[in-house]
């Protein structure tokens, strides 16, 4: 996952619904992931510009994805504010995986 937000954002971590739906499926798989953005000390974790950071937080690796076709891929929020404040986006790198022997 790719976070970006403000140091302002009030909150050490970010809790997230993340949806994926398969092709050839009608319903999506949802599961809760949270995403640590500061240590125990309040310091980011991520890398700073200024007044704005962004994380590269890894949530599955190795992951096949088994059937030809478009996945979709769906984010909500699960804090217990919302909107969130100083939160600029959210997004979802895929990178391809190292051939398996």
């Amino acid at each position: 996952m790719n976070v970006r937000h403000k140091d302002a954002y009030p909150y050490n971590n970010l809790w997230l619904i993340v949806s994926t739906q398969l092709p050839g499926d009608s319903l999506p798989q949802s599961r809760r992931v949270e995403l640590p953005l500061a240590d125990s000390y309040g310091k980011w974790l991520g890398s700073g510009l200024d007044d704005i950071f962004e994380h590269r937080i890894p949530i599955q690796q190795n992951a096949i994805l088994p059937r030809a076709g478009t996945y979709r891929f769906s984010f909500e929020q699960n804090m217990r504010q919302n909107p969130l404040p100083d939160m600029l986006s959210v997004g979802l790198r895929v990178e391809k995986a190292a051939p398996r022997k």
